[in-house]
């Protein structure tokens, strides 16, 4: 037997806190409330087997305050701290974390306060348990993206889909559970206090007869088009539902109902950055008489300094992370604020499944990308690419709306910045604590699968880019995931592997077949060895 409970509470903090994102020591305090900020908990008991999703209107957490949380909800409902999967959805206009230096000065009784009101939303969906009659799963493209890269400035490198879940309960609302990956920052530096779209979006879902959760994804390198007025956020919100209500009208019931869980810290290689580096950094932020900047840049330049000079592997970090799977789908939690790279190998990974991804949970450090897109991370570290808080592309059908007139404009924001000639477009997006520790290496999302297919029992070959090997006699070969020929003679063929060479000798030899993924060769084989690369 199935039960899925609901819980949800308002983080809202009072006025006055500064607010975080957008830029450091913007001395951006909150004056109004524009939309409330909640925490979702959507608790699941499957046989006895019980885990809890929580996402909160948040910037993101710190280890003691994610440490506290999953605790907490641990202990107060007898479950492992392994099943709780906690997350941000990485609102700018939330309350200062913590987690980015002078990106909005904490106020430690709203700190305080936090984790026993999202402990109180996970509670509350333990305590409203009601049985599952069915879930219905979808996943398609959304053709009105309100989304584009902020580093590559198209929207072709960026997460095309939505997935949705459909809980029908006895005696209780359906829930609806969405995942989709964009940075909520529509309004931009407003002293205003935003969840941003996802509050819009969830709104128009309850008003419609759901209990509603989304889960923001892998959004590190994507930004919305639509912003710099109060309208955008609204408009994003009710593009998202409407592709949503489409999809609810086409998915498909899901019988199975196996779960499992694997999660924990897991090492990342991080970006090699020495000292005169990070002093020449400092030293242009005074040339350019950029005073917020070199204040962070110097804080950070602190912290940087003892980390190379007294940790033993100041380049390897841990980063915490959850992989679920409950049925056909796949929830994927992990504490970096990733780019959209990581959520395509993962779901090339795993084609079978509906995977839901979620970034910014548990700890929130700092960007990851991939090593092959190390130049995404680059500029993200750098700060050298900004868009214009107004960006939109005319071609687009879904035309942005009108800007609201009956309130005050975000470019009137402009003041909030201790520089009164910077401009909206002068914005920085991009955080000093991620910018001499950028992961950029692959091994993250290889170790994670690796031991999620142990864990979850999914097949070995499903995962990440390990060979598949077959051989029928001595006649014929089969091999997937290959990475190419590296030789090719009728007594001697030699393939790449993953970290490995892969050679066969023989007699009469033929590759037969070959596409990117899968060849086949023919022939008298004789012999196989392998050759660590």
């Amino acid at each position: 037997m199935m039960k899925l409970g609901f819980g949800k509470s308002c983080l809202t903090p009072k006025l006055g806190v500064e607010l975080t994102g957008f830029g450091w020591f913007l001395n951006r305090k909150a004056e109004s409330v524009e939309t409330n900020l909640f925490a979702r908990a959507t608790a699941w008991d499957v046989d006895g087997f019980r885990f809890v999703l929580v996402i909160c209107d948040l910037l993101g957490f710190t280890e003691e305050m994610s440490d506290k949380i999953v605790s907490g909800i641990a202990e107060n409902n007898n479950i492992s701290k392994e099943n709780v999967l906690l997350a941000a959805t990485h609102t700018h206009s939330g309350p200062g974390m913590g987690c980015l230096v002078g990106c909005g000065e904490p106020d430690f009784e709203t700190l305080a306060n936090l984790p026993g009101k999202i402990i109180a939303a996970a509670d509350e969906a333990f305590a409203n348990l009601a049985t599952v009659t069915s879930i219905s799963i979808n996943e398609d493209e959304f053709p009105f993206t309100f989304a584009y890269n902020r580093i590559k400035n198209d929207d072709t490198s960026i997460d095309p889909t939505i997935r949705t879940m459909r809980v029908e309960r006895e005696g209780a609302k359906p829930v609806a559970i969405v995942n989709h990956s964009c940075h909520p920052v529509c309004l931009r530096a407003t002293p205003a206090i935003s969840a941003d779209f996802p509050y819009y979006f969830c709104d128009h879902l309850e008003n419609a007869g759901f209990d509603a959760m989304y889960i923001n994804g892998f959004c590190g390198n994507i930004d919305p088009y639509y912003t710099g007025h109060y309208g955008a956020a609204q408009h994003a919100g009710k593009l998202l539902f409407d592709r949503t209500m489409e999809l609810f009208d086409a998915d498909k019931k899901m019988d199975e109902t196996d779960v499992a869980v694997v999660g924990g810290l897991e090492s990342i290689a991080l970006r090699h950055i020495t000292l005169d580096q990070m002093e020449a950094d400092v030293k242009q932020a005074v040339a350019n008489k950029d005073w917020s900047q070199t204040r962070a840049l110097s804080i950070c330049y602190d912290r940087a300094s003892l980390r190379l000079m007294y940790e033993d592997d100041p380049y390897t970090e841990q980063m915490e992370f959850r992989a679920l799977r409950l049925g056909k789908v796949l929830f994927v939690f992990h504490g970096g604020e990733i780019c959209s790279a990581f959520g395509d190998m993962i779901r090339d990974a795993f084609p079978d499944y509906t995977v839901f991804l979620a970034g910014t949970a548990y700890a929130t450090k700092r960007y990851v990308a991939t090593e092959k897109n190390a130049d995404e991370a680059e500029q993200l570290w750098s700060m050298r690419s900004s868009v214009p808080a107004t960006h939109t592309v005319a071609s687009r059908s879904n035309a942005a709306p009108a800007k609201s007139t009956s309130k005050r404009s975000l470019t009137a924001s402009n003041r909030l910045y201790n520089n009164p000639k910077r401009t909206v477009e002068r914005q920085f997006f991009f955080y000093a604590p991620m910018s001499y520790f950028i992961a950029k290496e692959r091994d993250i999302l290889k170790n994670l699968l690796m031991r999620a297919a142990d864990r979850l029992s999914v097949p070995v070959n499903a995962v990440t880019n390990i060979f598949h090997l077959e051989l029928l006699g001595d006649r014929e070969l089969y091999l997937e995931n290959h990475k190419g020929i590296a030789e090719y003679s009728e007594n001697e063929i030699v393939l790449r592997g993953e970290n490995r060479l892969i050679r066969i000798c023989g007699a009469n030899l033929n590759l037969c077949a070959m596409n990117d993924a899968e060849l086949r060769i023919s022939g008298t084989v004789d012999s196989i060895t392998f050759t660590s690369l």
